[in-house]
């Protein structure tokens, strides 16, 4: 199961952020009309 963790950036904008799975680590930035879910079975 996985955690949507939080970040804030220098400029106060929060970041969300998903974890889960093993192995290296790949990071997917999706677009504008996507949600983390799209890309969850290319991660």
């Amino acid at each position: 199961m996985s955690q949507v963790h939080k970040a804030t950036s220098t400029d106060g904008t929060t970041i969300a952020y998903e974890a889960y799975g093993s192995g290296p680590v790949a990071v997917v930035v999706g677009g504008a009309f996507c949600d983390r879910g799209a890309f969850r079975d290319v991660a």
